[in-house]
Formats: C-alpha cells, sequence, structure tokens
C-alpha cells in the first residue's frame, strides 16, 4: 500500500506538468494571419487573386482560398476555393461569375483556432455585350476596372475598328452624373476588332463607389458605354 502511495505521488506531478503545458499551448494558439492578392485576369466569368498567410497562429493551417460575393465580406459559407494548407503565397482561380457584376472577393486560412479573414477587394466582371448593338453603328461598350486600389483603378472599354483614339475617353465620378473625364489609351492586349481601350486613374478616395462609362466622339456626336461601377479599396 505504501508503495502505490508513492507512485501516485511521483505520477500526479506528472500529470499536472502535462495539464499545464498543454494548456499553455492552447491558449498561447490563434487563428492565421493572412492577406488578399489583388483580382488580375479578369473575364465576363473568371478572374484570378489568392494570398498569402504570414502566420498559422501556432497550429497548422488546414485550409486555404478565397471566397467572394457580391456582398461587401464574402465567408467561406459563400463561393470558395480550396487553395491546399499550410502557410504561404497561394494562387486562386475565381470561375462561375456573371459578366458586368461588382464582386467582393477576400482569402481566408483555417487552423484549429478557426478561420481568418485577409481584406476584401473588389472587382468588376467583363461585360462583352452592351453599348449600341445595333448592326452598322459604332460599337461603344463599357467593359469592366481592373487593378482596383485604395486611391487608383484601370477602366477598360472597346470601341469599333478604326476609330480615333483621340475620340475616346472614360467619364467617372462618384454618381452617373460623372463630372470627371479621363483620355483613353489602346489597350497593349488589344490585337483585332473591336479595339480594346482603357484608362489609368489616380486620386481617387478609398473605399468609394465610383461610376464610369466609356464616350466616343465622332462625327460631332457623343456615343456612350453602359455605365457601370467600382469599389476602392481601404
Amino acid at each position: 500500500m505504501k508503495k502505490l502511495t508513492a507512485l501516485n505521488l511521483a505520477i500526479i506531478p506528472v500529470v499536472f506538468l502535462l495539464m499545464i503545458t498543454g494548456c499553455k499551448k492552447s491558449s498561447s494558439s490563434s487563428v492565421p494571419l493572412v492577406s488578399t492578392t489583388q483580382v488580375s485576369s479578369i473575364d465576363s466569368t473568371t478572374a484570378l487573386s489568392g494570398g498569402e498567410i504570414f502566420s498559422d497562429g501556432g497550429d497548422p493551417v488546414t485550409a486555404r482560398g478565397v471566397c467572394w460575393s457580391t456582398n461587401s465580406a464574402p465567408t467561406i459559407t459563400d463561393n470558395k476555393t480550396s487553395d491546399g494548407a499550410g502557410t504561404g503565397t497561394f494562387s486562386s482561380s475565381i470561375t462561375g461569375l456573371n459578366k458586368g457584376t461588382l464582386y467582393y472577393v477576400r482569402s481566408y486560412a483555417t487552423n484549429l483556432s478557426g478561420t481568418a479573414y485577409g481584406q476584401a477587394v473588389t472587382f468588376t466582371t467583363l461585360s462583352p455585350s452592351g453599348g449600341n448593338p445595333n448592326p452598322g453603328s459604332s460599337l461603344v461598350i463599357t467593359l469592366g476596372a481592373t487593378n482596383i486600389a485604395a486611391t487608383a483603378a484601370t477602366l477598360i472599354g472597346s470601341v469599333s475598328a478604326g476609330t480615333a483614339i483621340a475620340d475616346v475617353s472614360f467619364d467617372y465620378g462618384l454618381t452617373n452624373a460623372y463630372g470627371s473625364s479621363s483620355a483613353a489609351v489602346v489597350d497593349p492586349s488589344s490585337t483585332g476588332s473591336p479595339i480594346l481601350v482603357n484608362a489609368n486613374l489616380n486620386g481617387l478616395m478609398p473605399y468609394t463607389t465610383y461610376h464610369f462609362r466609356v464616350v466616343q466622339y465622332t462625327a460631332a456626336t457623343y456615343t456612350y458605354g453602359d455605365d457601370k461601377v467600382f469599389l476602392t479599396t481601404y
């Protein structure tokens, strides 16, 4: 009986120490630290994003990717990608989008402590059809916005082949009354007809919704593309 009691007394401190160690490990862990990559390669139904996980929070990252929605704070209960596990950078292919639509996307990372999200970024999918579709007329189409940041964005549109680039511009502003204009240039990726054009905007206000449209001036007549919107980041 004395031997058994002594053994028990010897085991109790060890068990207690293990319990303390386990508690310390649990209390020191947290959700991962993750950032969202700016959206690129935007098309009418697809886009490319991703993220970077700087810290796993003390527990292994078991799931990561991006989630997106037309709401301003998408979560993993909305549309999402699954892009492996662990820390570091990752790329995410976003598919199944609607054309000409403003989306919010943010990265996520999950460990034992829960799911963390990166900052939300926005993009507008391209709209291949619109503007003035009547045969024989000038085709002027507002396509979308890309490279959206806190104070900058790139507007994209298209006009019919043979249009003088000096006659093309973009209207933009806080409402569909616009108020500002930027000259267009031929998009470097444009190789055929219609001609893709763009305009790089700077000096915008962070986290603000802007309206924009492409404008063509020929034969003393203005032709306008559809009104679209984008939201600058924080």
